[in-house]
C-alpha cells in the first residue's frame, strides 16, 4: 500500500515531534552557467535552509528555493511565511495541518514539508524513499542537462557520454527555429546510436512553429525519431487544442512542465507525459500523488530539480526512486552551483545509487 498522506507517516511514528527551536539559514550560491527558463535567465539560486529541532533531540532540514518568475513566492515572502508559521507552532505536536498554512508558498511548503519527512526517517530509520514505497528503486536513471543546442560541440558531447550518460537533455528556442532545427540535425551526426536527448523548448513557440518543427523531425530525422525520448513545453501560449494537436502528429511524447499548473484533473491531459519539480508543486507528497494518479492512467512521470541545494536534492531524488518507472529523471543538476552547502546525490555511469 502506497502511502497517500504526511499524517499517515507521522501515525506510524507513534510519537509526537515537538518543535522546540527552528532557523532559516539565508543562502545565495552562483551559478556555473546561467540557467534559461522560459521567462528568465537565473544566474544564482537564493533562500533559506529550514533547520527544525524538537525536543527529542532531532535536527531535520529543508530546502527553500523560491523561483518567482516560475510561479512560486519571492525571497521575502518565504521569509515572511515561514516564520509566521513556525513562530505560531512552537511546542505542539508536528501536524500536517503545519503545511495548510502554507498552501500558496510553494518553495516555502516544500522546505516545511521534508523537514518534516526527515524526521520520520531519522525515527523509522529508512530512508525517504523507502517510506513512500516498499519497493522503490536504489537505482535512478538521470539525464544529463546541458544547456542549450547551440552551445554544444562533439567533443562537449562525447565527454559527457563518456561519463555514463544515456539521456541527454537540450534547451531550444534560444535562437531561430531553422537554426536550432539544423543544430538538431548535427547534434545526431555526434551522438553514440544508443544515446537519447530530450528537448525543452521554453515555451518559445507558435502553433504553426511546433508543427514546422515536428515536420521537419519526420521528413528530415525519420531514422532518429525513436531516439527523441520527449519534446517539453513547445508552446508560448498554452492550449488544450492545440496541444491534442501536437500530440497526434508525432509519436515523440511531448511533455508538460510549468503549464502542468493549469490541470485540476490528469484525465484533461493532451500529452503522455509530464514532470514534475516538486519546489514549485509543493512538496514531495503532492509530487508522490500526482504521479501515482498519472502513472494509472499511463501518463508518463519525470521527476526534476529546480537546482536545489543537496539539501532539497536529496529528497526529490527519494521521489524519484518511489516513482520507481525506468525513466531518466532531471537529477543532474548539482553541477550547476559552485556550492551544493552538503555532498550531493553522487551520479556515477548516468545514475544514482541510494
Amino acid at each position: 500500500m502506497f502511502i497517500q498522506s504526511l499524517q499517515s507517516l507521522l501515525d506510524r511514528c507513534k510519537t509526537d515531534f515537538k518543535l522546540e527551536h527552528y532557523q532559516l539559514q539565508p543562502y545565495k550560491i552562483k551559478l556555473t552557467q546561467p540557467w534559461n527558463t522560459a521567462s528568465d535567465s537565473i544566474y544564482y539560486r537564493q533562500g533559506f535552509i529550514l533547520k527544525l529541532m524538537t525536543a527529542q533531540g532531532f535536527m531535520a532540514y529543508g530546502d527553500c528555493a523560491p523561483l518567482a518568475t516560475m510561479g512560486t513566492e519571492t525571497i521575502a515572502e518565504a521569509q515572511l511565511q515561514l516564520t509566521k508559521t513556525l513562530d505560531t507552532v512552537k511546542d505542539i505536536p508536528i501536524d500536517e495541518s503545519w503545511l495548510d498554512k502554507l498552501a500558496h508558498y510553494p518553495a516555502s511548503r516544500f522546505a516545511l514539508e521534508t523537514a518534516i519527512l526527515s524526521l520520520v526517517s531519522l525515527h523509522r530509520k529508512q530512508n525517504l524513499a523507502q517510506l513512500l514505497n516498499p519497493d522503490a528503486s536504489k537505482n535512478i536513471l538521470v539525464n544529463a542537462m546541458l544547456g542549450g543546442i547551440n552551445k554544444q560541440n562533439s567533443k562537449n558531447i562525447t565527454h559527457i557520454e563518456e561519463q555514463g550518460f544515456q539521456c541527454l537533455k537540450f534547451k531550444l528556442g534560444i535562437q531561430p527555429l531553422e537554426q536550432e532545427a539544423r543544430q538538431l540535425k548535427t547534434l545526431f551526426s555526434w551522438l553514440k546510436p544508443d544515446t537519447r536527448i530530450r528537448l525543452d523548448c521554453n515555451k518559445s513557440w507558435t502553433l504553426v512553429q511546433s508543427q514546422w518543427f515536428l515536420d521537419f523531425i519526420n521528413s528530415e530525422l525519420k531514422t532518429y525519431i525513436q531516439r527523441i525520448d520527449s519534446i517539453e513545453e513547445p508552446l508560448r501560449e498554452f492550449n488544450i487544442q492545440n496541444y491534442r494537436l501536437l500530440q497526434k502528429q508525432t509519436s515523440i511524447s511531448l511533455a508538460l512542465d510549468e503549464s502542468l499548473k493549469r490541470f485540476s484533473d490528469l484525465k484533461l491531459l493532451p500529452v503522455q507525459r509530464i514532470v514534475l519539480k516538486p519546489t514549485l508543486i509543493g512538496g514531495i507528497i503532492k509530487s508522490w500523488q500526482l504521479a501515482q494518479i498519472a502513472q494509472s492512467r499511463g501518463i508518463e512521470v519525470v521527476i526534476t530539480s529546480a537546482i536545489e541545494t543537496a539539501y532539497g536534492l536529496w529528497p526529490i531524488s527519494y521521489l524519484a526512486a518511489a516513482v520507481n518507472n525506468g525513466l531518466h529523471h532531471g537529477l543532474s543538476t548539482a553541477h550547476w552551483l559552485e556550492d551544493t552547502l552538503i555532498k550531493a546525490p553522487e551520479i556515477k555511469h548516468g545514475r544514482i545509487t541510494l
